[in-house]
């Protein structure tokens, strides 16, 4: 069996770790504004920033987790039915379990509105990106079917056709396009991305110090950006950095991703630890942003708003980020363990 290149896994690694902070942002600081304007009035301008950069993040995170997925999948026409049903299972477990946990502790310290909402936004709007995941699986057999049949040319034509329409257009608001930032048609997109580099090579798209030269021009570009639409909306009272960030969100979404994959796949090893690590991250997604512990992470234990107006914020954040990370980890790879003991168990009982 082939060894997976540990660089990669390692970028799924941290592409969740950034994943996490997005949700640190999006749930425990954004969520808690009725209106966005009102984030921008805190003397700590650092802090403003840090949230509208790791609101790109979350975009990057999954776009490079679907580039992945295409590097590696490109070429499979099997079904991914054990795959599915695989996922699903830790979906709906994950669920049962955190939702007896709920109704125990509510058991005993009485009715708590906030989480009995949450019970009910699990089974009313469910995690957006494990349903566009299940969805991409369920067609990627017919996809590569098809895209095994057309010529280098065509599979390029087709990829700036979507990728014009799906992503430069609406940042460019020429088109309303699809919303990117959470649907099946930007993932496809970048799986699409990722199959036509693994079957079509990445060594002649630029080195690593031009692939690096790149993203850190675009960086200085959407900072640019962001500045501009701060100042402009300060001053005038306006949503123009919301205008701003509606532009950029589907330009990020797009390059970001497909640079970093392609910087990250310059590199080769292998790390048995990171490799194992990373068979973790799906479940360390389900876990940390099931809507009941979305609840008590990001606005019961030390809620992340108390911090947003402090010095302390950044300090706040890698903690609180980490610990999320480390605890998910912990309990899936407890899952796991236990798993291949009770495997072991019946194979000896079989024999």
């Amino acid at each position: 069996m082939e060894k997976r290149n540990s660089s990669i896994e390692l970028l799924r690694i941290v592409m969740m770790f950034l994943i996490i902070a997005h949700h640190y942002c999006y749930h425990g600081v954004e969520a808690c504004f009725s209106e966005k304007q009102q984030m921008l009035a805190v003397d700590m301008w650092i802090n403003v920033y840090l949230i509208q950069i790791l609101h790109f993040v979350g975009i990057i995170g999954n776009g490079t987790f679907a580039v992945i997925s295409g590097y590696f999948l490109i070429n499979k026409t099997a079904s991914n039915v054990k795959k599915i049903k695989r996922i699903l299972i830790e979906y709906i477990g994950y669920i049962l379990v955190f939702i007896i946990l709920a109704l125990l502790f509510m058991a005993r310290n009485g009715w708590d509105i906030e989480i009995g909402k949450r019970i009910t936004d699990i089974w009313t709007s469910g995690n957006w990106f494990i349903t566009c995941y299940i969805i991409l699986l369920l067609i990627i057999p017919n996809v590569n079917k098809g895209i095994s049949i057309i010529s280098e040319k065509e599979y390029r034509n087709l990829l700036i056709i979507l990728s014009t329409f799906g992503f430069i257009l609406p940042g460019f608001r020429f088109y309303t396009g699809m919303n990117i930032q959470c649907s099946v048609e930007g993932l496809f997109i970048m799986y699409l991305w990722g199959g036509y580099l693994k079957k079509y090579g990445t060594n002649n798209w630029w080195s690593k110090k031009n692939i690096f030269t790149i993203v850190v021009i675009l960086s200085i570009l959407v900072m640019g950006f962001l500045v501009l639409g701060n100042q402009i909306s300060m001053i005038h009272s306006s949503d123009t950095n919301s205008t701003i960030m509606n532009f950029l969100f589907p330009l990020v979404g797009f390059f970001y991703p497909l640079l970093i994959f392609l910087y990250a796949n310059k590199f080769e090893f292998y790390s048995r630890t990171v490799n194992k690590i990373s068979q973790s991250v799906l479940a360390i997604y389900i876990i940390h942003d099931n809507p009941i512990v979305r609840e008590i992470i990001w606005k019961r234990f030390s809620p992340n708003i108390n911090y947003y107006s402090k010095t302390m914020f950044t300090v706040h954040l890698l903690c609180k980020v980490i610990l999320v990370f480390c605890g998910a980890l912990l309990i899936d790879q407890s899952r796991l363990y236990i798993c291949s003991k009770i495997r072991c168990l019946d194979a000896q009982k079989s024999e």
